[in-house]
């Protein structure tokens, strides 16, 4: 099997194409099923994948999301960077080690970006302003 790229002039063998591309050919295989099941959660979304490859993924997760329910966990200020106030839910643990979920509630988030002076989600999420600290 092959991958046929615009822009390379031969085309690559699946064998040889990197893991980031294996990768996000599986999430859009994923998010592109007719029949989707009724809740699809993904560990770490982005492992792997350029940057730039994030801006897709978000936008077809969006327009997935209208036939299904999604659950994505991530640790990078990148993707959250890409997504609305809406989308995400911060998560933490208390000093007891239990899980707070969310860490922020939905109100103060908006509270929170709207005070920030147009910085992206994952520049504040990784300041700490929005909580889920280590």
């Amino acid at each position: 099997m092959v991958l046929r790229e615009t822009g390379l002039r031969v085309p690559t063998e699946l064998a040889d194409a990197s893991f980031g591309t294996i990768r996000l050919l599986g999430l859009l295989a994923l998010l592109y099923d007719s029949n989707p099941p009724a809740l699809t959660c993904i560990e770490e979304i982005d492992h792997g994948l350029h940057p730039q490859a994030l801006e897709l993924l978000v936008e077809r997760i969006r327009e997935a999301s209208e036939r299904t329910q999604f659950l994505i966990a991530t640790h990078s200020p990148a993707l959250a960077d890409r997504l609305r106030p809406e989308e995400l839910v911060v998560c933490e643990r208390d000093s007891d080690g239990a899980s707070r979920i969310p860490a922020v509630t939905q109100e103060r988030l908006e509270a929170i970006v709207e005070r920030s002076e147009d910085l992206p989600l994952g520049e504040l999420w990784f300041s700490g302003a929005l909580g889920g600290d280590l």
